[in-house]
């Protein structure tokens, strides 16, 4: 981690895990907060916490760590009976319960777990994967919500168990995820998930698609844009995972190389697309 302004150090620690901070206003209330600013939160924070330049609020950071894993705890759905079970409320009065979330969540709760060793977020993040994630993976065309097994998340679940049936790019997200807990448990099922979404999301990713839209809702095709005709280059960025921009360790290489056509070339490409340089590290927060 490089030297990191203080206004911004003070801005995670007061405001995490809101969405939004309107200047002027305080913390967009409409948005509210949600697990995605509370894992990337912990993230950060959890780098924080080991790096010099913050020797002296190790303890605040470690109670804000705290703070924001219990934060997540508490917005997960534990009702057996739902198909959203395991799964994390995407935002304050939100009935919906999102793949990504939990696929962002997950590594934040393991290193929370790590650093003060609190079995409720190990079994929280277990899951969070076993089986939310699993159940987003196989429990679509097993109740006809896809017209077959393909190996992608529907995107996401109700807590009334309506779902959002296409499987967008973004998950690729989740092999961090899926990786971390199979290294964890040795659980053959984690390779398998991770094997069967890679399979899947191979060929729209290389031609930069955002999302599958699965019969019998769907029209079984690949789409770049959704239906409201907005493009999220944040689904690129998350499903490239660039730990090291600079000497181009994309995070799908270890998981088999995604294809041989993911060439320099295509992968200048989506950097360029989504506005990155390759001159330096990048962070996702």
């Amino acid at each position: 981690m490089g030297t990191i302004p203080q206004a911004y150090f003070n801005f995670i620690m007061d405001y995490a895990p809101y969405f939004y901070y309107i200047p002027g206003s305080g913390v967009d209330t409409e948005w509210g907060r949600g697990p995605a600013p509370a894992a990337h939160a912990i993230d950060f924070l959890n780098e924080a916490y080991s790096d010099e330049q913050f020797e002296s609020e190790k303890t605040n950071i470690y109670n804000k760590i705290v703070a924001l894993a219990d934060y997540i705890l508490s917005i997960q759905c534990t009702n057996d009976t739902k198909l959203a079970y395991g799964g994390f409320q995407s935002k304050d009065n939100s009935t919906y319960y999102y793949s990504i979330d939990a696929m962002r969540t997950i590594p934040a709760l393991l290193k929370a777990y790590d650093l003060t060793g609190t079995p409720a977020y190990l079994d929280a993040a277990e899951l969070a994967g076993g089986t939310f994630l699993y159940n987003m993976q196989n429990k679509p065309s097993e109740l006809g919500v896809h017209d077959k097994y393909y190996g992608g998340f529907a995107q996401a679940v109700t807590i009334a168990d309506v779902w959002l049936s296409e499987m967008c790019v973004i998950d690729l997200y989740g092999l961090i995820s899926l990786k971390m807990l199979y290294d964890r448990t040795g659980e053959a099922k984690y390779q398998t998930m991770m094997n069967d979404a890679l399979n899947f999301y191979r060929s729209g990713f290389e031609k930069l698609y955002m999302r599958y839209s699965p019969p019998p809702s769907g029209d079984g095709e690949w789409h770049r844009i959704n239906a409201s005709n907005t493009i999220y280059d944040d689904d690129f960025a998350y499903a490239l995972s660039l730990p090291s921009a600079d000497t181009m360790e994309i995070f799908l290489y270890p998981f088999e190389s995604i294809s041989a056509s993911i060439s320099l070339s295509t992968d200048m490409r989506l950097v360029t697309l989504l506005g990155f340089g390759l001159s330096s590290p990048l962070t996702c927060l």
